[in-house]
């Protein structure tokens, strides 16, 4: 196994953490950032400036704390709304397309499908993060709300389905592994402190522990190593694949006498040096 190499991409904006969502697909490739100890959301292009800053809505009501926001096809985002309780939908004006409530401490969204057979083309649903100990980690109806799903677990950070009409099939990381979950029961398990994770296309995942980036296959065999000190980061709270051997890791240095938020593009390099920092 060999250590990763990378380069500094982007110094985001001051804040306790930044998390980049994903990587938005447009004309202009963009990337959608929550910064939450802010109280907002950017829009941020690849060359840094910020396109867009998302905080307060057309009906007066603010984001507090927001966590995690995801670009729907539509052009919306979804947006956790931790302090506040609730999960938004937005779109480009700003204004409020959909709001639920009734969530504790929301920290991870995600816009999936359930089957039942019912509707052969599935059912449109919200996988929602609440943060606790024990937190939990639910899918309920995008349009009626109704409980499809959940799952009582110790700290959970992030949560993802397995796409397609199979058995549900969720990836959990929590504050004492990672498990992949069929209905409440942990399939597999890789017993790690982590804060995100998710699956790669060739099968195996990548998850963000406090001060690094792995990728492990399922025989729980570290596979890559991104540590976070060479990425100029002492706290690790995100991490998503580019493309390739190409990842997105967020988090927080530390310039005294504060935290600073730092996103970066880290290249896995078998043989390669570290360069490009700027």
């Amino acid at each position: 196994m060999q250590d990763a190499k990378c380069k500094l991409w982007l110094i985001g904006l001051m804040g306790l953490f930044l998390m980049p969502a994903m990587i938005l697909a447009t004309p202009t490739t963009k990337l959608v950032i929550t910064d939450p100890v802010n109280g907002r959301v950017l829009e941020v292009g690849t060359d840094g400036a910020v396109i867009k800053v998302i905080d307060t809505f057309n009906n007066s009501s603010s984001l507090s704390h927001p966590t995690e926001a995801v670009p729907l096809v539509n052009g919306n985002i979804l947006i956790a709304d931790k302090l506040n309780n609730r999960i938004v939908e937005v779109n480009v004006s700003k204004q409020v397309k959909r709001e639920w409530t009734g969530y504790i401490n929301p920290i991870d969204v995600r816009k999936c499908v359930w089957y039942d057979g019912a509707n052969p083309n599935g059912t449109d649903t919200l996988l929602v993060v609440e943060e606790g100990m024990p937190g939990t980690v639910s899918e309920r109806g995008y349009w009626d709300n109704f409980p499809y799903w959940s799952c009582d677990l110790n700290s959970p950070h992030e949560a993802e389905k397995r796409p397609g009409s199979g058995t549900p099939t969720y990836l959990v990381a929590t504050s004492s592994g990672v498990s992949v979950i069929e209905d409440q029961t942990s399939i597999w398990n890789y017993p790690v402190e982590a804060y995100d994770a998710e699956w790669l296309p060739c099968g195996n995942i990548l998850i963000a522990e406090y001060n690094q980036v792995i990728e492990v296959d399922n025989a729980g065999i570290v596979k890559k190593t991104w540590n976070g000190y060479d990425l100029g980061l002492n706290s690790i709270r995100e991490a998503t694949l580019i493309e390739g051997n190409k990842i997105l890791v967020a988090g927080g240095f530390y310039q005294s006498p504060y935290n600073y938020g730092k996103v970066v593009e880290a290249e896995f390099k078998e043989n390669g040096t570290l360069t490009g920092w700027s």
